[in-house]
């Protein structure tokens, strides 16, 4: 688990309590990556980072939420025409077919745009400066280890919390807008000096508070402790710590809605039967009358 913010300590083998309040539900281990991780690069990914001469931005943002043809090809335009950066941009399959690019990597002088990239192994590259990102958790963990300021484009759930939370600790900026014209200035400025070189800093602090708490091997010394009892799991939480409602009350509070929606709509129902009722009625009358 990576914590951007303030994280429960863990002393292996020592006989501890945790879980002990809503601040603390879940024990951080850290994140200390290997090679399966980030494997190398591709010799052309690599020797193209390699002869990149200008900062390399790298965008990515997540495989759920895609631009429109037209926002892509406009995009793309733009990447391709300026002379101030170099950059990666990872796109979905029907990105790729909008911008009628028929390999799965495409590849120019400055701008690379493909599926399935490394992204991990990308942010690793000492060339790479800036990340463009939806804000998902794995994209976060990735800039972390790699040390690298974020441009935040958050999209859903969990996103656009973990935008909030760079942006407050000054790790990056948010990008209101994904064009090329909202992007350039807030590239200029983040890379700007002292601001880029105090945003690694910042970066590099939290990651090393992961890399200390050991990775996947405390995370399998804090399950072997749980189930040797070493590590004591207290489960009674104070409800007024938890943020939200238990499953039951939440299931009680939604069959309510739903019943008050319902009867909501049968009422409605019911009005506009009765309103045609009467001017049926009322139509039969006037024709009895005439006829009468």
């Amino acid at each position: 688990m990576l914590d951007i913010g303030s994280i429960q300590s863990f002393q292996p083998g020592l006989k501890t309590e945790c879980y002990d309040s809503a601040l603390h539900i879940m024990q951080s281990t850290g994140f200390l990556p290997d090679d399966i991780t980030y494997p190398p690069l591709q010799t052309e990914l690599s020797d193209w980072l390699e002869k990149a001469d200008r900062p390399v931005v790298f965008i990515s943002l997540g495989t759920v939420i895609e631009l429109t043809a037209e926002e892509s090809q406009t995009m793309f335009t733009h990447l391709i025409s300026q002379r101030k950066f170099y950059f990666i941009w990872a796109v979905t399959t029907p990105m790729l077919n909008a911008l009628k690019i028929t390999q799965t990597t495409f590849i120019s002088d400055q701008l690379i745009v493909g599926r399935y990239l490394p992204q991990g192994s990308i942010l690793q590259h000492p060339n790479i400066k800036l990340f463009v990102t939806h804000c998902g958790a794995n994209s976060i963990q990735d800039t972390v280890h790699a040390a690298k300021p974020v441009l935040t484009d958050p999209g859903f759930g969990d996103q656009p919390l973990l935008s909030n939370q760079l942006v407050s600790k000054k790790l990056g900026k948010l990008l209101k807008t994904f064009t090329y014209e909202a992007m350039e200035p807030v590239l200029d400025e983040l890379l700007s000096e002292p601001n880029y070189s105090q945003m690694v800093g910042r970066i590099e602090d939290i990651n090393r508070a992961q890399i200390n708490y050991g990775g996947f091997v405390t995370g399998v010394q804090v399950i072997e402790d749980v189930i040797e009892g070493r590590l004591i799991v207290n489960r009674s939480v104070d409800s007024s710590d938890v943020m939200g409602y238990p499953i039951g009350q939440a299931v009680f509070i939604s069959s309510l809605v739903a019943m008050a929606l319902i009867l909501l709509i049968l009422g409605i129902l019911y009005c506009l039967f009765g309103i045609i009722s009467s001017i049926i009625y009322a139509k039969k009358k006037k024709l009895i009358s005439k006829t009468d």
